[in-house]
């Protein structure tokens, strides 16, 4: 069963956000806390879980970014220059740095696709660049007259977006062939657009979900009248992000196409000072079929192999916090590096052969370790699975 937002939106309690990102009302602010998480084995809570080696007859460069339908998977290499395309697994295709079509590019910032109308969209500098699968033909491309830093596949007629203009970044939805807005959802903050990568790659064409970062957190659902309906909203309370972190004023460089400034030294600095850790979150937010909100966290920079993970349900505002996720004969816990359309994907690569324990390990890590072992060039593994 597949909830529609619309569906989803009479079941949801949540706040509406206007137009130009202001709340009606001050949302709910739930706490989260390490402290009462509860230890539970992968095998226990995780469901539909499939082992999935990407087969082909050359080397793969190291994954970046991963994203799954069904049978069909596209993956992002490393240094952002070759998109893999892979049906059942194997490799069918691929787009090289070099674009096809009026122009080039040296780099590519994202991309998105659509199943249903088998087009592979390339976001580049100044336009997205639109690719027929499984052939990776060029087609057409979107002229952009903005910064764009994140798109996806919004519906047949629109991409969402997250945009510079007006001194601000925006999520917005734009019109697929022109480029234009024609929706502004809401204005983000600094360190937002910075974890637009983290916080937005729920989003899809079936899933009309994203996630905006900061000292409080909030996931949004855009409902079918183009609005962000904010769903759920929290922050880690004394081990949280410090709030002078998303001030757009102080970090802002209008030289800058893509205004950063350096949040690593920043946290080291603030984690020295205080003697704290940060718990932050790191993997995509996304609303399950039941309507619930997962949301993966860790320890900001070491995890000691500790994975968290909060589910919340705003129909009965009840809640399970969940920790550990360790499988039996791998040496760490099991954490998503990317979203399939129907869960998670932990991303294996390089051999990973130090990742097997002392203990005997179950059968699916049976099937993991020996499916890593058997592939050529030491290419990636992916484990899709969901949880419980």
């Amino acid at each position: 069963m597949t909830l529609s937002v619309k569906n989803l939106s009479t079941i949801l309690t949540g706040v509406l956000i206007s137009l130009t990102g202001c709340n009606e009302k001050t949302p709910d602010i739930v706490v989260i806390s390490e402290n009462d998480a509860k230890e539970v084995a992968f095998e226990d809570v995780a469901t539909n879980v499939r082992v999935v080696p990407l087969i082909t007859d050359e080397p793969i460069a190291t994954i970046k970014n991963v994203v799954s339908y069904g049978n069909e998977i596209l993956a992002l290499d490393h240094d952002s220059k070759t998109i893999y395309y892979f049906v059942d697994g194997k490799l069918v295709s691929k787009l090289n740095r070099i674009g096809r079509g009026p122009g080039e590019y040296n780099i590519i910032r994202r991309f998105t696709y659509s199943p249903s109308k088998k087009m592979l969209y390339v976001l580049t500098d100044d336009k997205i660049l639109w690719y027929s699968m499984p052939d990776i033909k060029y087609c057409d491309a979107t002229p952009l007259n903005q910064q764009t830093r994140f798109i996806s596949v919004h519906d047949d007629s629109h991409f969402f977006a997250l945009i510079f203009r007006n001194d601000r970044w925006s999520t917005v939805l734009i019109d697929i062939k022109t480029g234009q807005v024609t929706k502004e959802l809401q204005q983000t903050t600094i360190y937002a657009m910075r974890e637009s990568g983290n916080s937005m790659t729920a989003y899809s064409e079936k899933n009309h979900y994203y996630a905006a970062f900061g000292y409080n957190s909030s996931v949004y659902a855009v409902t079918d009248n183009g609005k962000a309906e904010t769903l759920f909203t929290y922050n880690f309370g004394d081990k949280n992000i410090l709030e002078e972190y998303t001030d757009f004023e102080k970090y802002y460089d209008p030289t800058n196409a893509f205004p950063m400034y350096d949040f690593e030294n920043e946290q080291f600095n603030y984690m020295d000072d205080n003697g704290k850790k940060i718990l932050i979150t790191f993997q995509s937010p996304r609303v399950n079929e039941n309507g619930e909100i997962l949301i993966w966290y860790a320890y900001y920079i070491t995890t000691n192999g500790v994975f968290y993970l909060y589910r919340y349900n705003p129909k009965d505002k009840t809640s399970q916090n969940l920790k550990g996720f360790k499988m039996k004969g791998i040496r760490s816990g099991i954490s998503p590096d990317a979203l399939s359309d129907t869960g998670y994907i932990r991303i294996y690569q390089g051999g990973n052969r130090w990742l097997q324990s002392d203990e005997e390990p179950s059968e699916i890590a049976k099937t993991l370790i020996d499916a890593i072992k058997n592939q050529n060039d030491n290419n990636p593994v992916l484990l899709l699975f969901d949880i419980l």
